[in-house]
């Protein structure tokens, strides 16, 4: 074989080789891309989920400082709705005085209520009651109070009329509380009767009926004092 021709099938050989490794660089640069792609879409997913957490994390904090936010104010409304009533309460026990609790006592009483009566030398005494009850009836005599208020004993007071008209007889409490007088009314089933103060026994209720028998009474009312009764309520 000349030399011509050995360099010529050098040549091809060569010519192969190339082809041969440029095939397969071609080929590894196709894997490679397409394994960078894999990557490129796996971290894109991880990017979106990752965001997508983030974004669920961002509204549940959301949600739980809206939820702190609502309980604190819904606690700072019930303490706003209910401190100004213990309040008052307290306040109004701390000044009690005899026309305040007369004005707060009630104009009417039913006849079903049984009542008890205690004799006091102060008003302080009384606000252990005051503070579990509104209802009571109270009458002054000179530096003792008579308070009566539900329980199993005895009250006794001054009835000074009776009338079929129970809107009559409250104008009528209404007016006598005005002037000072503890007055106050007992429904019954056909009639209602007007009274006057409450008592531990019948002597201190007598007494009573006798030392405010004054014509202003009789005056407001039409009743005189003869016509009055001392008895057991209700």
């Amino acid at each position: 074989m000349d030399k011509q021709n050995m360099y010529s099938m050098i040549r091809v050989v060569l010519l192969v080789v190339f082809i041969v490794v440029a095939l397969g660089a071609l080929i590894w640069v196709a894997s490679l891309s397409g394994k960078l792609s894999t990557v490129e879409q796996k971290a894109s997913s991880a990017q979106t989920a990752v965001a997508s957490l983030t974004t669920r994390v961002a509204s549940l904090t959301a949600s739980i400082t809206k939820l702190k936010s609502l309980s604190v104010t819904r606690l700072s409304s019930q303490i706003s709705v209910n401190l100004p009533t213990l309040q008052s309460t307290y306040i109004s026990l701390q000044s009690v005085t005899y026309p305040l609790l007369l004005t707060n006592a009630p104009e009417s009483l039913s006849s079903s209520l049984s009542l008890t009566t205690i004799t006091a030398t102060n008003l302080d005494s009384l606000k252990p009651i005051l503070s579990t009850t509104g209802t009571y009836e109270i009458t002054q005599v000179n530096n003792l109070y008579y308070f009566a208020y539900p329980g199993s004993g005895v009250t006794y007071s001054i009835q000074i009329l009776s009338s079929p008209y129970p809107d009559r007889v409250l104008s009528l409490v209404k007016a006598l509380r005005s002037a000072g007088v503890p007055a106050f009314k007992i429904d019954y089933a056909s009639q209602s009767g007007l009274f006057i103060g409450v008592f531990p026994d019948y002597n201190s209720a007598s007494n009573y009926a006798n030392a405010i028998s004054t014509p202003n009474i009789t005056s407001i009312t039409g009743s005189g004092a003869s016509s009055w009764l001392v008895r057991t309520i209700p």
